[in-house]
């Protein structure tokens, strides 16, 4: 059985996400990269890195390198706005994930917060770097009224 992923029907702009995403030698990033960015439609590049969500990483990586490639000044525009979007996102959700879990803990409700600052900070040590919308909390299903009735007088 062939393991090996097929990757000729993708996008030139999503392997070029890919190749940016992937950690590897300077010289080769920057070798990969340029040969890939040559006929890329830019703006697509930006639609596909939001649509799969990893435009904060794709940001970080090309700022890193953005001295030594070749990329138009609206896509790092575009995409440090959506990165400090992001992060002031991330810090928001982490605050309230603070205030839940003190008041689910001060009523004796065992929490367990999934997904979101928790992930992007176990992930990559960085809150910024992974988008999140939501909170997503695990309390035992005893505990179902009784979280319901905090969040209900929270605003939720």
């Amino acid at each position: 059985m062939n393991n090996t992923l097929d990757l000729t029907r993708l996008p030139k702009e999503v392997l070029l996400i890919l190749e940016v995403l992937k950690e590897k030698d300077e010289d080769l990033k920057r070798n990969c990269f340029n040969r890939l960015s040559a006929e890329v439609d830019w703006q697509l590049f930006l639609e596909y890195a939001i649509h799969h969500r990893v435009y904060p990483t794709v940001y970080q990586q090309l700022k890193h390198y953005k001295h030594q490639l070749n990329v138009p000044e609206f896509v790092m525009q575009s995409l440090e706005r959506l990165y400090k979007k992001n992060t002031f996102k991330m810090l928001q959700l982490s605050a309230e994930m603070n205030e839940i879990g003190k008041l689910f803990a001060g009523q004796g409700i065992d929490t367990l917060f999934l997904k979101g600052p928790v992930l992007a900070h176990d992930l990559f040590g960085d809150i910024s770097y992974r988008t999140s919308k939501d909170l997503d909390v695990l309390i035992p299903i005893d505990q179902l009224d009784k979280a319901q009735n905090i969040m209900k007088d929270l605003g939720y």
